[in-house]
């Protein structure tokens, strides 16, 4: 059950912007409406940044990559001072199938002119948040939102109630509806967030790492294509001298690896590799694994409904609710669930905020403020 706000709680001095979820998105506001001098508060449920943008000792287990037409979010990595390098697709392809294993050339297990980012994804995110200069709460659930004439008032899950003259909803649609909304929101939107999927929700990730590159040795490229898995796609997700392998697994694959303790996990996907790939060509057991299971992640997950959509860019899931809270993530971009989407999203969003700032006067701002139960 939501805590209710206190009342008279105490507020901090009321912020131009508060920005929920610290997502590549989130910060991608934060930086936007900062650098025009607005004050801007970063809010962020999980104890770190970058929320679905995760690299784990150099492995991407959530997005990875980008593409030629991504003007984003490459942007944003050249602004950053973030290096690109093109996906490995070198050498044979791997389709393991019930009629056996057949070999082709790759054409990039991730599409034609994939790319990755040098350090991970994770790093783009952690280098966006080193570049700003806003208070950032980590550890900090938003349970209710009430926007009046006053402002946004967003109520954590601590009790606490942080003010601000508006406020931008970065949580994957089917996450944002777990806050609770006065005036409530309106019905279409709604439905519109509860019907969309959610990227990456139903899927885990699972990355090997290797003292060598054996496969390219062998004239393989790293990528795999399996029907009956564990991992239904594997890539090679080197970078630089740091070799590894990384695949996703979905469905029944997904919920049996996810059990596993590490050794098994293991051990699972090293016994998958020899099938695909022969016992001679695997070459050392792995140096570590890495994994995460997004099925777990209650700020990306949230429970199926009975049918779900992706249909990302509705205009119902950015649409503005109550003229000062906002809504921005990738699920409300057309781009696929790209992080080209998210940053994209987060642009959009950032300049509606700097539009309404400036259009909308200032209320007095006070220490203290009676803060109505919500």
């Amino acid at each position: 059950a939501h805590k209710r706000a206190h009342k008279n709680a105490t507020m901090k001095v009321m912020d131009d912007v508060i920005v929920i979820g610290a997502g590549i998105s989130g910060l991608v506001i934060a930086k936007q409406v900062a650098t025009q001098g607005k004050r801007v508060r970063l809010v962020e449920a999980r104890p770190f940044v970058g929320g679905r943008l995760r690299t784990v000792d150099g492995i991407d287990t959530g997005a990875a990559w980008t593409w030629p037409g991504d003007k984003h979010v490459r942007s944003l990595a050249k602004e950053l001072g973030v290096g690109l390098f093109a996906q490995p697709a070198d050498g044979k392809l791997v389709y393991d199938s019930s009629w056996g294993a057949q070999e082709q050339r790759d054409e990039g297990a991730a599409g034609p002119g994939a790319s990755r980012f040098a350090g991970g994804a994770g790093g783009l995110a952690r280098r966006l948040h080193e570049s700003l200069d806003v208070p950032t709460h980590l550890n900090a659930a938003v349970t209710a939102i009430r926007v009046d004439d006053d402002g946004v008032a967003c109520e954590m899950a601590s009790g606490e109630v942080l003010k601000g003259r508006c406020a931008v909803v970065t949580a994957p649609p089917r996450v944002a509806l777990e806050i609770r909304y006065d005036p409530p929101l309106p019905r279409r939107k709604r439905e519109a967030m509860a019907s969309i999927a959610t990227w990456m929700a139903d899927a885990m990730k699972v990355g090997l790492a290797f003292e060598t590159p054996w496969w390219r040795e062998r004239g393989y490229s790293g990528a795999v294509f399996s029907e009956s898995g564990p991992l239904s796609q594997i890539w090679d997700n080197s970078d630089g001298d740091q070799y590894a392998l990384a695949g996703f697994a979905f469905g029944r694959n997904m919920l049996a690896l996810k059990a596993m303790p590490e050794p098994e996990l293991k051990a699972t996907v090293l016994a998958q590799l020899k099938k695909v790939y022969g016992s001679d060509v695997v070459v050392g057991d792995p140096t570590r694994v890495v994994s995460t299971a997004w099925l777990d992640e209650p700020y990306t997950f949230a429970p199926n409904p009975a049918a779900q959509t992706r249909s990302y860019g509705r205009p119902e899931l950015g649409a503005t609710h109550a003229s000062k809270l906002f809504f921005a993530g990738t699920e409300t971009d057309p781009a696929q669930g790209h992080i080209e989407g998210a940053v994209r999203s987060g642009r959009k969003a950032a300049a509606d905020v700097l539009d309404f700032l400036a259009s909308a006067p200032a209320s007095s701002e006070k220490k203290t403020s009676s803060c109505a139960q919500t």
